[in-house]
């Protein structure tokens, strides 16, 4: 059922039910309910979704990986709870900060899921820098900086994406223009001539040739997330012009219209690279930017936006896809040579489930559907360890999704459980 139909005959439930009547009200929401997509109706998935947040995920993370007295995050923990070291990171930081509050924004609205953010932020707050500095990368438990502040802005990023659904769930906006100085200044660092010039080796090798102030669209897709949630907040001409700015990096530049996919890395001048950094596509970085570009037409409401990023997010979908052992891959490292990494992370199963429910809830295509009912029961069956006794996900595995128990030493505290509170939000707005 297409969802434009569903508003157009409900502005609201307590409309069927004086035009209708209760029980043809209760009729719709039980067939939209048992809607299939796959093998699992919308009312199954929902409800999984919430087991999997609210009954593992969750208290997981209580007993073994919140830090309930200094504040933050001991991700370096086992799938059975055994904390490996008590290093935090900052990005890692800035990741739980989001999580946590936009639980309490949409879902639970209880102190203690507040209450890990704000100690969290805590923490960072402790080691603050000044300028143009970045945080410190990693510290030790009590929040003593362990590593020389990054050279990078991606863990300042997560911070300020965190930082900013703390404001909205305080309510207060000290945080909001916290969050927009941290992100005005990630870009002035971004935009030096001398920025991260060995960012792309870790596609093509140690050895790869230095792109100094190097574009990496991974970047880009943060700078558009993190300013497109503010804008729901508040209006402010800056951040609407980085909006526009991402937009036509992410759709235009990044964009190859010779593969018809986005590419991962550019030159400083936004031109397309003349060696082997051409030819790079992280499709769990591309699958993100394209829904985060649907959700800022969602913002706007703009369908041609939407629409042509959903085609985008079909066709990536289709290329990554592997039609052998199921799933999806993250790495081509050159597809003018369809050269392939061959394992798989966990991000990149759970990312194109995210717009697929966009696309099923906005416009209710078929292949949508399809590919959601597949994507979603591999992802369930390969990378859930629930079966296996444990109440988590495995980060990544080989192409074949094999279990190995002493790989696993981090617990992811963003990827998986935005996935699951983003989809769940959407589906509980879906149901009614």
């Amino acid at each position: 059922m297409k969802r434009r139909s569903f508003l157009a005959g409900s502005a609201a439930l307590g409309g069927i039910a004086s035009c209708t009547g209760e029980g043809d009200k209760d009729s719709f929401l039980s067939s939209l309910s048992n809607m299939k997509i796959g093998e699992y109706s919308l009312d199954e998935i929902r409800n999984n979704y919430r087991a999997d947040l609210f009954d593992t995920w969750l208290p997981f993370m209580d007993r073994h990986v919140i830090d309930h007295t200094h504040g933050g995050f001991m991700c370096n923990t086992r799938p059975d709870g055994t904390n490996i070291s008590d290093e935090k990171r900052a990005g890692y930081e800035g990741r739980g900060i989001w999580v946590y509050s936009y639980l309490y924004n949409n879902l639970a609205k209880e102190d203690k899921y507040l209450d890990v953010a704000k100690k969290s932020l805590g923490l960072l707050l402790k080691n603050a820098p000044k300028g143009i500095a970045m945080h410190p990368a990693r510290f030790k438990r009590d929040g003593t900086p362990s590593a020389a502040p990054s050279k990078t802005v991606n863990s300042d990023l997560y911070i300020a994406d965190g930082i900013q659904e703390y404001a909205k769930a305080t309510g207060d906006m000290k945080y909001w223009d916290m969050a927009k100085r941290l992100l005005i200044k990630c870009l002035m660092v971004y935009d030096k001539d001398s920025y991260n010039p060995t960012g792309g080796r870790g596609y093509i090798g140690k050895d790869a040739a230095l792109v100094p102030g190097i574009r990496i669209m991974d970047d880009w897709m943060l700078f558009l997330w993190i300013a497109t949630q503010m804008l729901r907040q508040k209006s402010d001409m800056d951040l609407l012009m980085i909006v526009t700015q991402c937009l036509d990096t992410i759709m235009n530049k990044f964009y190859n219209p010779a593969t018809g996919l986005i590419h991962e890395i550019l030159d400083h001048d936004y031109t397309r690279p003349i060696n082997d950094y051409a030819h790079v596509i992280n499709f769990g970085n591309s699958l993100q930017a394209i829904w985060h570009v649907m959700a800022a037409a969602e913002r706007i409401n703009n369908q041609d936006q939407f629409k042509t990023a959903k085609n985008h997010l079909r066709r990536h979908i289709e290329v990554a896809r592997d039609d052998i052992y199921g799933g999806m891959l993250n790495t081509c490292v050159n597809i003018e040579e369809n050269r392939w990494r061959l394992s798989k992370s966990h991000y990149v199963q759970v990312e194109p489930l995210i717009g697929l429910l966009m696309v099923i809830d906005r416009l209710g295509e078929q292949w949508a559907k399809d590919l959601f009912g597949q994507l979603y029961a591999y992802e369930r069956e390969t990378f859930h360890l629930h079966a296996r006794g444990y109440p988590i996900w495995m980060n990544g595995a080989d192409r074949r999704g094999t279990f190995d128990f002493d790989s696993c030493k981090r617990v992811g505290n963003f990827h998986q459980p935005r996935h699951l509170m983003l989809n769940l939000v959407r589906l509980e707005k879906m149901l009614g």
